[in-house]
């Protein structure tokens, strides 16, 4: 682990940063190349290949933050008028916050007429854009929970979106020790702090994997910010208090991820995967359907899962580290956010690409992340066969 390096001046070619920094600097981590079962020529080399990860965390400390809630957006006021600052990104759709109301000139922002709702205590900031679903809230807002849980209660309010009494966001908050009337209540209106901090992660990885037309402020970051292995061991093991689960051990549970609640994104011949996953001992299990509560304790004891990518592939982070995934991925799609996942989890991966079935309705980046796909039997077959075999 590397030693904290404080600077007083932060710059770089996306963003500028005038307050203090502490900067948090972990050795690399190194995921292997990924088994593929594809029926195109060449596999995606996002699956094939070795990927070396290194995620610096950083803690912002500014004297003039403000938080725009509905995007999660910070900005910094500082002699240049406003700037983003790191992990606020034009992917959290601040360009069409109607709070926002902004005049862009290169990476300044000049804001018009906005009621400001001004905060004096000491605040920490934790917020992520999306925060609102499921695989947001877990994987972009915790890590800053996990982040922040250094010297969070030195009289300071914590900053979180708004969690309702017995939500999963509260839940969850509430295993990092965060309670609801320790919160600072989310306004409806945009935040102007005097003395606060923010939780950022600075992410490198070898790949480049962000998908095309999704720019990011942090270059590359979007699909693991402040992941790491000690994040997710942690995240584990306070699942384990949410249930009161005992060490005890349980038949381990093969299971298959349906998407059959959704409305984009489904498996067209869903009916023969699951035909032949139930002759194998598998559950057919839709997460939508669960509570918080229902989904960790059953995914706590998964031996295999086996899902379409999509938001109930989230509930990997519940499974133990000798758990098997293999994630149905439509051609062309390519978002390799899982595999972090698992890899960081230290889980045995396994990809099978699907041929995709766009909608011709939708078009640029919104046409792959909604196309239903259509999975070759043989395919899954054989990497069901290898997965088993493994056992």
């Amino acid at each position: 682990m590397g030693g904290e390096v404080k600077v007083s001046r932060v710059t770089s070619t996306v963003y500028n940063f005038e307050g203090h920094r502490t900067l948090l600097a972990p050795p690399k981590i190194v995921l292997p190349a990924v088994e593929t079962f594809n029926n195109q020529s060449e596999p995606p080399p996002a699956y094939t290949r070795e990927i070396e990860i290194r995620t610096n965390k950083a803690t912002l400390e500014g004297s003039d933050l403000i938080l725009f809630p509905k995007s999660g957006c910070i900005l910094e006021s500082n002699h240049r008028g406003y700037t983003l600052i790191e992990e606020s990104t034009w992917h959290s759709d601040f360009r069409s916050d109607p709070d926002a109301r902004i005049t862009q000139i290169s990476n300044r922002i000049f804001l018009d007429q906005i009621d400001f709702r001004e905060c004096e205590e000491d605040s920490d900031i934790i917020w992520g854009p999306f925060w609102h679903h499921y695989f947001h809230w877990i994987i972009d807002v915790l890590p800053r929970l996990h982040a922040s849980m250094k010297d969070r209660f030195k009289n300071r309010k914590t900053v979180l979106p708004f969690a309702a009494p017995g939500s999963m966001q509260a839940i969850l908050a509430n295993a990092y020790g965060v309670r609801l009337e320790d919160i600072h209540s989310q306004p409806q209106s945009v935040i102007r702090f005097s003395n606060s901090r923010y939780f950022a992660f600075d992410s490198h990885e070898t790949l480049g994997s962000i998908p095309p037309g999704i720019p990011s402020a942090t270059g590359g970051a979007h699909h693991f910010k402040g992941w790491t292995p000690d994040f997710f061991e942690d995240l584990y093991e306070r699942a384990k208090t949410i249930v009161r689960s005992s060490s005890e051990k349980h038949s381990p549970r093969r299971i298959y991820v349906s998407r059959r609640d959704a409305p984009t994104r489904k498996c067209r011949n869903e009916a023969e995967i699951v035909n032949l996953l139930l002759q194998h001992g598998f559950e057919i299990v839709c997460p939508g359907e669960l509570n918080l509560y229902q989904q960790i304790i059953t995914f706590q004891d998964a031996d295999i899962i086996i899902g379409l990518h999509g938001a109930g592939l989230t509930n990997i982070v519940w499974a133990p580290r000798s758990a098997r995934v293999l994630e149905i991925m439509p051609s062309g799609y390519n978002d390799i956010g899982y595999r972090f996942i698992a890899g960081l989890r230290g889980m045995e991966y396994h990809a099978l690409m699907a041929t995709m079935i766009k909608d011709p309705n939708l078009h640029g980046h919104e046409a792959l992340k909604h196309a239903d796909c259509r999975v070759d039997m043989h395919l899954f077959s054989l990497a069901l066969s290898r997965i088993l075999m493994q056992h």
